[in-house]
């Protein structure tokens, strides 16, 4: 982060996100294995199923 900072100062560039999208926060560290276990899947699972399968990627 600190060198692309560096970079859009060198070249005037403001952005307002770099990526959108949902964030492995703790809230959604403890929902996993609760969400992996209703699916019956591993813990990885439940974040391409409930998570970024719901993200819009327009």
């Amino acid at each position: 982060m600190i060198e692309y900072d560096k970079w859009k100062r060198r070249n005037g560039i403001t952005i307002n996100a770099i990526m959108q999208g949902p964030v492995r926060t703790e809230l959604i560290k403890k929902q996993l294995p609760k969400l992996a276990e209703q699916d019956g899947t591993t813990i990885e699972q439940p974040i391409n199923h409930h998570i970024l399968a719901k993200q819009w990627m327009g």
